[in-house]
């Protein structure tokens, strides 16, 4: 409080904060000399507010966690984290030829985008971390297991950029930078047309990129730009020939395809998985083992997969309909998002971590099952039956 004091009294700026009458009286008991001192009456700190730093529910930027560029290649958030992106073409998986990452900690997470805008398809994998700090100093890193906060940036910049070439083993990508960057979250938060030249100092992207868009809250449906967003989780994994199946109904129109996994180190993951498992099978510890064996792999942590469709109010029904029955006709466990669905979309927009955090923990053997793939038309009339079911 002191410091805070101390900060008013050098700016000349009068601040108000309203405190509960108790503490009114320990506060001025124990500082009113302090008060003095720095030329505060005691009336100016009677009316003192916390208001100015409140967040408006109503505003986008209140809540986007996105700052600005600190590299051409990295966004800071205003939560201290960092993410960068990568643009990618959809590939063929060799058997035997993984993506080959470094072991990944708690506060890694990845988003796999796959954006559909007027015919043309669009993938990028971002990649974010969220550093955690122990006395001063940072210990979630993956090239080294301790760091100064100094080292951050370039730390980041030096997994992003082995991602990159372990990525270009199978495919051919490129780090996104600049006006690329902003182009990615427009269209993320937007799902339009919609285009913002970047700044000559790249910050406060957060208000940048949202303040022309007319997001409404206030239905249980989320709005964008008068539109009716409908959000389809998809509950079990899918066959590349199913996921086209869906692309190609909607090929007319704009959506978006993300893919979350929050990843979780080893140690965390098993300990994640016995706590959800504690009460299955009570009494009969090997069968519960046997259950369990194959949830954990490589990769591991808490993983959505949703599509998000913007269709004009009166389309609204006909349109989800038309995805409901293309769904059941090949019996795919879904869920089209209503109370949750709001939980869905802040989840879904890059660096949004903190959002949409449900468990179970499930385990992929490598980036390869998450990346978007090649898939030839034709090479299976009927995928019905291939269906790939939940952990």
């Amino acid at each position: 409080m002191h410091s805070l004091l101390t900060a008013i009294s050098s700016t000349r700026q009068k601040t108000t904060i309203i405190l509960p009458d108790s503490e009114k009286r320990d506060f001025f008991c124990e500082d009113l000399a302090f008060f003095t001192e720095k030329g505060i009456c005691k009336e100016e700190v009677t009316n003192l507010t916390w208001k100015e730093y409140e967040m408006d529910p109503t505003c986008v930027a209140d809540w986007l966690s996105w700052g600005g560029l600190v590299h051409p290649s990295i966004m800071r958030g205003k939560d201290d984290s960092f993410f960068g992106v990568l643009a990618y073409e959809p590939y063929q998986p060799v058997a035997g030829q993984p993506v080959v990452l470094p072991e990944f900690k708690n506060g890694w997470c990845f988003w796999l985008e796959h954006q559909h805008q007027h015919h043309q398809d669009r993938h990028y994998l971002v990649v974010a971390w969220n550093p955690f700090f122990n006395r001063g100093h940072i210990i979630n890193g993956i090239l080294k297991k301790s760091m100064e906060w100094a080292e951050a940036k370039e730390t980041f910049l030096h997994l992003l950029q082995d991602t990159r070439h372990a990525l270009e083993q199978v495919t051919t990508c490129h780090l996104l930078e600049y006006q690329e960057i902003l182009d990615f979250l427009e269209f993320s938060l937007s799902i339009g047309d919609r285009h913002v030249e970047m700044p000559e100092v790249p910050l406060y992207l957060d208000a940048l990129l949202s303040q022309d868009i007319d997001l409404d809250f206030t239905h249980s449906h989320l709005r964008i730009d008068g539109k009716k967003l409908c959000v389809l989780s998809l509950t079990a994994s899918c066959e590349d020939a199913q996921l086209e199946k869906i692309c190609d109904a909607f090929e007319a129109q704009d959506y978006r395809h993300v893919r979350r996994l929050l990843l979780f180190s080893p140690k965390r993951a098993k300990k994640e998985e016995l706590w959800y498992t504690a009460n299955w099978c009570p009494g009969r510890g090997s069968l519960r083992q046997l259950i369990n064996q194959d949830i954990l792999k490589t990769l591991n942590g808490y993983h959505m997969d949703a599509f998000f469709f913007p269709f004009a109010e009166e389309q609204y029904p006909a349109e989800r309909d038309r995805l409901t029955a293309l769904l059941d006709s090949m019996e795919l466990p879904y869920l089209i998002e209503n109370y949750h669905q709001k939980n869905v979309w802040w989840g879904s927009l890059p660096g949004m971590f903190r959002s949409n955090i449900v468990p179970p923990i499930l385990g992929f053997d490598s980036l390869d099952e998450l990346l978007a793939h090649g898939y030839k038309k034709g090479d299976d009339a009927d995928v019905s039956d291939k269906l790939v079911p939940a952990q």
